[in-house]
């Protein structure tokens, strides 16, 4: 892969997540968000991921679950996210 697609690629993925939730801003968020640590519990990533979660909840008025979903230096996590529904709630 050259470098130009590669820049087109990322720069696909990063616009395509925008649109779609600007399509969305009306009804977006009416379910519980979940944040997936996919490191060690009590760790610094999940200590910042606790700290966030109750203004994100109080902010956006809606549930925020935060699940540590450690294990294989991160993959699992990482797996559980992309195979996510792409509804912005993961």
């Amino acid at each position: 892969m050259t470098s130009w697609t590669r820049r087109a690629v990322l720069a696909g993925m990063a616009v395509a997540p925008v649109t779609r939730l600007r399509a969305e801003t009306d009804t977006w968020p009416s379910e519980t968000i979940r944040i997936v640590v996919p490191f060690a519990p009590g760790g610094s990533t999940d200590a910042a991921a606790r700290l966030v979660a109750p203004g994100l909840q109080q902010r956006l008025g809606v549930p925020i679950i935060v699940e540590k979903r450690s294990g294989a230096a991160g993959s699992i996590g990482s797996d559980v996210v992309a195979k996510a529904k792409a509804d912005g709630y993961t």
